[in-house]
């Protein structure tokens, strides 16, 4: 029997349950998916090495040169069998920390760093407890986790993106850091359409959850993927993620985005066909690292890449300074869609100026507001921003996703219905307003307006009225009043010719 998405989601909470109330849920996070993934790496070790043994009889310097070019290396020192054989130990917590050790050490380029931070033996965070191991490694090694016993090729991914659902879901306000709800991710993938044989990059990637999704469906090798990270443990995970999709056309850099750029060529920004964020709301602090202080006026002329040409950002609230980086790295024909705080629609100061010179250029595709409660431990609404460097027109289109009928609310959160996505869709991909809730707008509007794009300055809260043909409603008001006439005149013939009746009965009863 194939191994399903469910059981391997089930068995990994199954085997929490000895920590609960002595571990904190981050923690399992990390530590539990490490074991998760040399659970992985083992069965897919043990896999290919029976394949070669059968393959080459038996040879084992052959059988070894094999196994060297498989995307991972492990040999027999360094499989879950080893930990499981420790299980029941004292030393168990050691065990597991060497034997991740000799993968790290075997493969350099992919995992490198991927483990040193965990330490399965610690008494500060374990305790006495380390010996609960012994129940997390029996529950995984319950399950078979090699290609040919899963029940389909996306099972292991699908299972993982489940697995940090979850625990984005448990975690509250962090959860908000590495995971994009899947509704949104799913409506940005949908409104982008990428096409195959383009290079897509998000320079804020968490877990890569939403870079995965607006690519979903596209063979590996017609899509470049490039991710960086600054959170070193969301690095980490972004980077299993994207191994349990086997996909290998991609780079991942750790580091801020903002301050030390990853993707460079010759000093200069690389440039990519399609960008996606979910970017960090309003994060604070972002221009200290050019200036030297808290206090330092930041200029474009400090940053080497000239990325804040349309205006610097307040060191308080970096949205705008991550949405110049993406124009900065984008194509001239390119088109990115990020996530961002609302209050990059309609605050002042220095970011009125940034907006106001994003609109005058015309690179603002679309703005969407999004419901509250969608993201996980906030209550903030969000927005969702489409820009386009080779744009044909020069109106914008504005939707109001923020209404009771277009989304679900369950436990507090709010999930963006199926037909929404869909209808969303409909009218970015037709550019139309046909909508109560959407609205074209000219840049002439939103200049009256001091280029402040608070969704409700043009899309009204109540519902649109619809218009009507006066000259057609006065015709069908003149054919009603008629109807109503004859109707009349035929109620009062019938009432004169009953009271007639019953006059004539009554007669005839008094003789």
């Amino acid at each position: 029997m194939s191994t399903s998405q469910e059981e391997i989601v089930k068995t990994f909470w199954k085997a929490f349950e000895r920590f609960k109330g002595k571990l904190d849920l981050s923690l399992y996070r990390d530590y539990g998916l490490a074991l998760f993934f040399l659970k992985w790496l083992s069965d897919n070790y043990e896999e290919q090495r029976a394949f070669y043994t059968e393959k080459y009889k038996g040879k084992q310097t052959l059988i070894r040169k094999m196994l060297d070019r498989e995307p991972f290396v492990l040999d027999e020192t360094c499989t879950f069998d080893v930990v499981h054989a420790s299980r029941a130990k004292a030393s168990v917590g050691e065990r597991i920390n060497n034997v991740l050790g000799l993968i790290e050490a075997k493969n350099p380029k992919k995992l490198n760093g991927f483990f040193g931070h965990l330490d399965f033996n610690s008494s500060a965070l374990f305790g006495e407890g380390q010996r609960n191991w012994q129940y997390v490694i029996e529950a995984l090694n319950s399950l078979k986790l090699n290609p040919s016993a899963l029940a389909d090729k996306t099972t292991i991914g699908n299972a993982y993106e489940n697995i940090i659902k979850t625990f984005a879901e448990k975690t509250g306000k962090k959860g908000g850091d590495f995971f994009t709800p899947e509704d949104v991710s799913d409506l940005i993938a949908k409104l982008l359409k990428v096409q195959e044989n383009i290079t897509i990059c998000d320079p804020v990637c968490g877990t890569a959850s939403l870079l995965l999704r607006t690519v979903r469906g596209k063979p590996d090798n017609k899509v470049v993927f490039y991710a960086q990270e600054k959170n070193r443990q969301n690095y980490i995970l972004a980077q299993m993620n994207l191994f349990f999709h086997k996909i290998t056309n991609v780079t991942v850099a750790w580091g801020d985005t903002l301050t030390h750029p990853r993707f460079v060529d010759n000093k200069s920004l690389l440039q990519f066909d399609v960008e996606v964020a979910d970017l960090p709301f309003s994060e604070k602090g972002w221009a200290e690292a050019f200036t030297g202080s808290q206090t330092a006026k930041m200029r474009n002329a400090l940053d080497p890449y000239d990325r804040f040409a349309y205006g610097v950002p307040p060191n308080s609230r970096a949205d705008y300074a991550f949405i110049q980086h993406m124009l900065k790295s984008l194509k001239p024909d390119g088109i990115m869609a990020t996530i961002a705080a609302p209050g990059v629609l309609y605050r002042g100061g220095a970011e009125q100026g940034i907006r106001t010179r994003l609109i005058q250029e015309n690179l603002l595709d679309c703005v969407i507001q999004l419901p509250k409660r969608i993201f996980y431990g906030s209550d903030i609404a969000g927005v969702v921003l489409i820009f386009k460097k080779n744009r044909q027109r020069n109106d914008l289109l504005i939707i109001d996703a923020d209404r009771d009928r277009l989304y679900d609310t369950k436990q507090g959160k709010s999930r963006l219905k199926t037909e929404t996505i869909d209808r969303i869709f409909e009218l970015y991909h037709h550019y139309n307003d046909d909508e109560p809730y959407a609205e074209r707008v000219t840049q002439d509007e939103i200049a009256e307006n001091d280029y402040n794009l608070n969704i409700s300055r043009y899309v009204d809260i109540f519902e649109k009225r619809q218009s009507y043909d006066l000259k057609e409603m006065q015709e069908q008001v003149n054919k009603l009043e008629t109807e109503r006439v004859q109707l009349n005149e035929k109620y009062n013939e019938s009432l004169k010719e009953l009271m007639q009746l019953l006059s004539e009965e009554g007669n005839q009863s008094d003789n």
